[in-house]
């Protein structure tokens, strides 16, 4: 296998052991969005240089592809006012026939209790703008 083969499907099987954050709907209401890990080849073209959250992007779109009972309707979809990007969809699809937006997070939070006031606003980005409780509202 070829090398640069390799370290994508090593990070793959990484992604599919990487525990999730919580459970059920435990923060702010927001559920998990499950599908069965499947240990199998990827076979998709990775741009190195591609920042966390979109390489893992890419890994979820693979997987969710993977799924019989789910279409992937769209990705990546900007929303602009004026010129001005206010946010981005991950990804709109079906599963069993009902449309879910699904956000993607994966990324590093460091836990600083300085920070914020209850356990959720501790955990914060490296670069302190971002934290884990303004995702989610």
């Amino acid at each position: 296998m070829h090398e640069k083969t390799t370290k994508i499907q090593n990070r793959y099987d990484g992604f599919l052991q990487t525990d999730c954050l919580w459970t059920g709907n435990t923060v702010y209401g927001f559920n998990q969005f499950k599908v069965k890990n499947k240990f199998v080849k990827i076979d998709i073209e990775m741009n190195e240089n591609l920042r966390l959250g979109k390489y893992v992007e890419r890994f979820v779109s693979f997987q969710i592809s993977q799924e019989n009972n789910i279409e992937i309707l769209a990705e990546n979809i900007q929303i602009q006012q004026e010129k001005r990007t206010l946010g981005e969809l991950d990804c709109i699809l079906l599963k069993d026939n009902k449309p879910i937006h699904l956000e993607v997070i994966y990324k590093f939070y460091l836990y600083d209790a300085t920070t914020g006031a209850s356990e959720i606003e501790h955990f914060i980005g490296p670069n302190r703008k971002d934290s884990l409780s303004r995702i989610m509202h």
